[in-house]
Parts: structure tokens; sequence; C-alpha cells
């Protein structure tokens, strides 16, 4: 039994040594292009200055809302950084937007009723006293997502041996 092992073993490596060495083997060459289109989707903030804006602050209090449930006119729970009032003839409810060098906001609540004015959600009555009033460069924002197609280029090879 070992001596037919040690002669298969032997018969394998003679093979091997053998075989068709690696410039003999066909070479594949490039015989032509296909081209495949491929979609991909790619995420776009598009943003528009809509202009220098007054900003003031609220908070859920009965004196600042006239109830003190904290649920906006579009019937969201207000949330600090984020719900500002807007008027909705100005800026539509639901906009994104971007005061000063805050992203984030977003028009849930109808308040600053005039035609630049934006009040934004803190969370208590002291801290939007001491906010105060300041006045800030407003841009609306929305991100969109975009199919955007390449194509990608494919080789196509056939083999051609040496002679």
């Amino acid at each position: 039994m070992k001596k037919a092992i040690s002669l298969l073993l032997v018969v394998l490596i003679l093979f091997n040594s053998f075989s068709v060495s690696a410039q003999c083997r066909p070479k594949p060459i490039i015989v032509g292009y296909r081209y495949v289109t491929k979609v991909k989707k790619v995420k776009v903030t598009k943003k528009k200055y809509l202009g220098k804006f007054t900003i003031t602050y609220y908070c859920p209090c009965a004196y600042c809302c006239g109830k003190s449930d904290g649920v906006t006119s579009t019937g969201r729970k207000a949330k600090v950084k984020r719900t500002v009032a807007v008027n909705p003839n100005v800026i539509p409810y639901g906009t994104k937007l971007k005061i000063g060098k805050t992203k984030g906001y977003v028009a849930e609540d109808t308040g600053g009723m005039g035609y630049n004015h934006i009040d934004i959600f803190v969370s208590s009555h002291a801290e939007a006293l001491r906010k105060g009033v300041k006045y800030k460069k407003v841009w609306a924002y929305k991100t969109v997502t975009k199919k955007k197609k390449y194509r990608l280029k494919i080789p196509i090879y056939r083999r051609v041996g040496n002679g």
C-alpha cells in the first residue's frame, strides 16, 4: 500500500513538472468593450436663502402660547432645537430651516406673524426671556435623493495562443 501511495505521488509530481508552462498558455487579449449603465442613489441638499429674519423665543407656558400642553398648531408635540413657529403664508409647515449657523429646525407651529419673523421653541420661560430678540439669516433646505446614472466600461476578453 505504501508503494502505491509513493508511486502515485511521484506520478503527480512528474505530471505537474511537465504541464504546459506559463509561456505556452493562451494569453487573454481585449477584443472589445461592453457598456453597462448603473444607477446610484445620491443624497443632495438643496437650500434657498430666505433673508434676514427677526428671531424671538417662546416656551410651552400659558403666557407664551395661550395654553400649556406643548402641542403645536400642526398637532405635533413641540421639541427644543427643532420646532419653530412661522407665518404659514410666508414659510409653509414642514419646511426645514437653517437659522444662522444652526440646522435642523422645522416649521411646525403658527407664530411670528410678521413677514420676516420666526419664533424658536425653548424649554422654559426664563430661557425665552434671556435669549431675547436676535436678527439672523435664514435658509430653507431639503435633502433630496437623486438617481445618478453612470456607465461602466467592461472589457471583453478572448484567449489567443502563442503558437
